[in-house]
C-alpha cells in the first residue's frame, strides 16, 4: 500500500516516511516543457461506518512523476475538499484521519488521472460489514455472529512489548435433561500492531471483553454486539492489583495508582451536583461537587467502565481510559459525562407473577463476573438444603442475624466496613420489598430460593439495586428449583 506525502509540516512523520517508496520509483529528471493548464480537482470523503461525511480528514495529492510535487487539503464539515491548481497527469490520492486507526485501516491511496477538465472524486471509509468480512476472511463465519475487533496498547499509548491475550465471554442457557447456564469464551492474541480479531461472536448479545498481559490488564468491559457489521473496541492495559475484600471470602476488587477526573453535566451543559459515579470492579465511588466535578483515586489504570447516575436522570455507562497519578493516558480531552433527564414515571403498576426461571440467571452471572458482591447460586443452596432462607443468609460473610423474642422478629443486618450494623435493602425477583420489621423468612421460603446476591455497601451495588439507603442490599431470586442436593 502506498502512502501520500503532503507538506511535512502538516502530515504525521509516519506518513512522511512511508512516502519514500514513491520517491524511489520516480524518474530522476523530466524533460522541459511548457507550463500545462491548471484544473480544479474536488471531492468528498465519507465515513460509511457512521453514515456521515468525514470532517477534518487530511487529503493528499502527490504526482506519480515527481513525488516532491504534493498538495494538501482538509475536509470541511460536509466532507468536501478541493485542489485548485494541479496540472494534468497521473497522481496518487488518499487521506489520513484518526478514524482510520479506530477501524484498524491503513491510510488508503488510489491512482487517478487528472485531465484538462475539472473533475470530482469520492473517497470513503468502508462500511462495518465490509470491514467485518475483511477481518474474518480467513475464518469460516457462522450465521448469526459478528466479529469483535480492536487494538490493545499501553495506557500511555505506547505499543505493547509482547502480545496481549484478549478474551470475550457470554452466557447461554442450555436445555438438555434440565436447564443450565454455560459461559462460552473466545480468545485471541494481538499481532505485532496490537490488533486483535475475534470472529464468530454471537450477534446482539451481551458480552464481556478483557485484555491481559503478564504485567497489565484492562477492566472487564460489558458490551453488546451489534446485530450486523462488527464491534470495534480499542483497549488499553495498565496496572491492576486484586485485593481481597474479606479474609473469609474469595472475592476481590481491583486497585491501582490510577486517577480519574471529570464533570457531570445536563444536556444543556449545566453542571450536575450531587450525582454519583463509580468504576466497575472497584469499590471506588464519588459524588460530584457544586460544579459537577468528581475525582476518583486508587484505581486500576487502563480501559474500564464508569457508571454515572443521579436522581431524576437516566443512568449512563461510559468506557473510559484511567490515567496514572501523573495524568498519563490516551485521553487528551477532559472527561465530560452527560446525563439525560429520565422519562416522567407513570403511576405504579403492580404485577403478581412468578419469576422467569431463565432470564434472571443471565443478570446473576454477569454481576457475579464483576466481582462486586457475594453470590450463592442454586447448586450451593441445594447442597445446603436449608429449612429457612435466613439459614443461607447467615453463612454469607458480612451478614449477621439479630435474634428477637420470637422467630418472626429475627432480623438480618449488614456489618459495613467500619464494623457498624445497618439494615440492608431487600430485593425479591428484582423488586424492592419493604419488610417494616418483619422477618425475611415470612416472605421468601427456602424451598423456592434459587439465588442470593449480597452487596456490602451502596458503592458496590449495581445500578438496578441502588437506592437512597447507604447500607448494602440483599437480592433474592425465587422459583422452582431444578438442582437436587448432592
Amino acid at each position: 500500500m502506498m502512502h501520500l506525502r503532503p507538506p511535512a509540516s502538516r502530515v504525521p512523520r509516519s506518513v512522511r516516511v512511508l512516502v519514500a517508496a514513491a520517491c524511489l520509483a520516480a524518474p530522476a529528471s523530466l524533460p522541459s516543457q511548457a507550463a500545462p493548464p491548471r484544473v480544479r480537482l474536488s471531492g468528498v470523503v465519507f465515513d460509511s461506518t457512521a453514515s456521515a461525511p468525514l470532517e477534518g480528514a487530511v487529503v493528499q495529492l502527490v504526482s506519480e512523476a515527481d513525488p516532491t510535487r504534493a498538495w494538501t487539503a482538509r475536509t470541511d464539515d460536509t466532507g468536501a475538499f478541493a485542489f485548485a491548481d494541479p496540472a494534468p497527469g497521473r497522481y496518487l490520492l488518499g487521506f489520513v484521519h484518526p478514524r482510520l486507526e479506530a477501524v484498524l485501516l491503513e491510510p488508503p491511496a488510489q491512482a487517478i488521472t487528472v485531465s484538462t477538465r475539472d473533475a470530482s472524486v469520492r473517497l470513503a471509509i468502508p462500511s462495518l460489514p465490509t470491514i467485518a468480512r475483511a477481518a474474518c476472511a480467513d475464518t469460516p463465519v457462522d450465521s448469526g455472529t459478528t466479529p469483535v475487533l480492536g487494538r490493545v496498547r499501553a495506557v500511555d499509548g505506547s505499543p505493547l512489548p509482547a502480545p496481549a491475550r484478549v478474551t470475550i465471554a457470554w452466557s447461554e442457557v442450555v436445555i438438555d435433561r434440565g436447564v443450565s447456564t454455560v459461559r462460552p469464551e473466545l480468545r485471541a492474541l494481538t499481532d505485532t500492531s496490537g490488533i486483535f480479531r475475534l470472529c464468530n461472536v454471537p450477534a446482539g448479545t451481551n458480552v464481556q471483553l478483557v485484555a491481559e498481559t503478564d504485567r497489565a490488564a484492562s477492566g472487564r468491559l460489558e458490551l453488546t454486539t451489534p446485530a450486523e457489521g462488527a464491534l470495534l473496541q480499542p483497549l488499553t492495559v495498565g496496572i491492576a492489583e486484586r485485593v481481597r475484600v474479606d479474609d473469609a471470602d474469595e472475592e476481590s476488587l481491583l486497585r491501582g495508582p490510577g486517577t480519574l477526573t471529570g464533570t457531570i453535566v445536563t444536556p444543556d451543559g449545566a453542571p450536575l451536583p450531587r450525582s454519583r459515579v463509580r468504576l466497575f470492579e472497584t469499590a471506588a465511588s464519588a459524588m460530584s461537587d457544586s460544579t459537577g466535578a468528581f475525582r476518583l483515586t486508587g484505581l486500576p489504570t487502563g480501559t474500564h467502565t464508569l457508571e454515572a447516575f443521579a436522581i431524576g436522570f437516566a443512568p449512563v455507562r461510559r468506557i473510559v481510559d484511567v490515567a496514572d497519578a501523573a495524568g498519563t493516558s490516551l485521553r487528551e480531552e477532559p472527561l465530560r459525562v452527560t446525563l439525560e433527564r429520565a422519562s416522567t414515571p407513570l403511576d405504579t403498576v403492580r404485577v403478581f407473577a412468578s419469576a422467569d426461571p431463565f432470564s434472571w440467571r443471565v443478570g446473576f452471572d454477569a454481576r457475579r463476573a464483576r466481582g462486586l458482591g457475594r453470590f450463592v447460586d442454586e447448586a450451593a443452596i441445594a447442597r445446603r438444603n436449608p429449612l429457612r432462607t435466613t439459614d443461607v443468609l447467615i453463612t454469607v460473610p458480612g451478614l449477621t442475624m439479630q435474634r428477637g423474642r420470637f422467630a418472626a422478629e429475627d432480623q438480618i443486618y449488614l456489618r459495613d466496613n467500619s464494623g457498624e450494623l445497618c439494615l440492608p435493602d431487600l430485593f425479591v425477583d428484582g423488586m424492592r420489598l419493604f419488610l417494616d420489621g418483619a422477618n425475611i423468612d415470612s416472605y421468601v421460603f427456602a424451598n423456592s430460593l434459587l439465588g442470593v446476591e449480597v452487596y456490602r455497601s451502596q458503592a458496590l451495588r449495581p445500578l438496578e439495586f441502588t437506592t437512597e439507603n447507604r447500607c448494602g442490599a440483599i437480592v433474592l431470586w425465587t422459583g422452582r428449583r431444578r438442582t437436587t442436593p448432592r
